[in-house]
C-alpha cells in the first residue's frame, strides 16, 4: 500500500501502543497508525485532509494560538470540541 508522505511534528500510540512496544522500525502495512498525530504550524499549514489516507483516528492542529481537534470518521476528519482519547479534558482552553 502506498503512503503519503507526511510527517506529523509528534504521533503517539495509545490505545494501540501493545502493537508496536519492542519494534525498532514501524510499518504501518503492517502495524496500526498512531492513535493520534500533533501538528504545530508556525511557518506552515497542515490540511486535516492530507491526513486522511493515511487514517489516523485523531489529529490536532495548533495554528495561530488555537487547538483544532480532528476526529476520523467514514475516512474524513470533522473538527470536534473535545478528543476521543482524553473525553472531559479541557484541551481547547
Amino acid at each position: 500500500m502506498q503512503r503519503k508522505g507526511l510527517e506529523p511534528d509528534r504521533c503517539f500510540y495509545i490505545q494501540t501502543y501493545r502493537a508496536i512496544v519492542g519494534k525498532d522500525r514501524i510499518n504501518l502495512d503492517r502495524n496500526p497508525t498512531p492513535d493520534l498525530a500533533i501538528e504545530v504550524d508556525l511557518t506552515s499549514f497542515s490540511s486535516a485532509a492530507a491526513y486522511e489516507e493515511i487514517g489516523i483516528p485523531e489529529l490536532w492542529i495548533y495554528r495561530q494560538q488555537a487547538l483544532q481537534i480532528y476526529l476520523l470518521d467514514n475516512h474524513h476528519y470533522v473538527e470536534s470540541s473535545e478528543s476521543r482519547l482524553f473525553p472531559g479534558l479541557p484541551l481547547k482552553q
